[in-house]
């Protein structure tokens, strides 16, 4: 039996199961393009606030604090001026099975830019950073596709990828 379009039932049928097998091989394949471009756009959402809150604080001549919304930067972050309630900006949890985590205790769950735009450091060196990534196993630190975030002395943030680099906190645990 032909319909309008001239294929039969089982051509038709045929021209499915092909596509479903190409689909099959795709997909997964597609999976670390997606999180890639994930952590992409969360690590520069996150320097571009970094950006903001350095600017805020000094255009306003005060401090400015980056928070990690309930102590893990992957729930999202606030930024808040001294001596304010209301927050400038709040981002939400970065979902998409992204884990993002302090090298340094000192920039483990707050940042906090001075009136003059730089960043009050309360330890750790000049490579901490704040990485972005994910890895499929969550019981292995092993990754290559991690960005970091770091901040130079002047308080500038910056996006490096980090191939190679391990997802792990500042006390060396996986993220």
């Amino acid at each position: 039996m032909r319909y309008k379009g001239g294929f039969t039932l089982i051509e038709t049928l045929v021209v499915l199961a092909v596509a479903a097998i190409l689909l099959s091989v795709a997909i997964p394949s597609m999976r670390p393009f997606v999180q890639e471009q994930r952590a992409r756009t969360t690590a520069q959402t996150f320097m571009s606030d970094l950006v903001f809150a350095r600017g805020e604080a000094a255009r306003g001549n005060t401090r400015v604090t980056v928070t990690a919304v309930g102590g893990n930067w992957a729930n999202g972050w606030t930024i808040v001026r001294a001596g304010m309630a209301e927050p400038l900006r709040s981002t939400g949890p970065v979902g998409g099975a992204l884990v993002m985590c302090a090298t340094d205790a000192a920039l483990a769950t707050q940042l906090t830019y001075r009136a003059d735009g730089r960043l009050v450091r309360t330890g750790g060196t000049l490579l901490d950073a704040i990485l972005v990534g994910w890895h499929d196993d969550p019981s292995t630190a092993s990754d290559n596709r991690v960005r970091e975030i770091r901040i130079n002395l002047a308080g500038r943030p910056e996006v490096i990828e980090a191939n190679g680099r391990s997802l792990v906190d500042a006390a060396g645990n996986p993220c």
